[in-house]
């Protein structure tokens, strides 16, 4: 029968990146955002694009201490917490084309 309990004074590592993780829901979030709702996005996106941009890099650090468990996600929250400008700018010349 074997213990599973640690030894006393020993702490096991997270088996998580939560920030990474945290990071890609809110870069996810701000990317639809930016898609969907193009003029109301300058208002609404930038805080959460800040924060999925700084979560996604702390992502990247934990992942790194950790061997690169979930790097994936936190480079994807990095991506889409910088997407709503690109998309931004072509909502712009879109619009500037269509609208005269």
């Amino acid at each position: 029968m074997s213990n599973l309990q640690t030894p006393y004074g020993y702490q096991l590592a997270p088996s998580t990146n939560a920030l990474g993780i945290v990071g890609l829901v809110l870069g996810a979030i701000v990317a639809g955002l930016s898609l969907a709702l193009p003029v109301v996005s300058w208002f609404i996106v930038p805080l959460p694009a800040l924060l999925a941009f700084i979560f996604g890099v702390v992502g990247l650090n934990t992942a790194a201490r950790m061997g690169g468990l979930r790097r994936t996600e936190s480079v994807w929250a990095v991506v889409l917490s910088l997407s709503p400008l690109p998309i931004g700018i072509i909502w712009f010349v879109i619009g500037s084309t269509l609208g005269g």
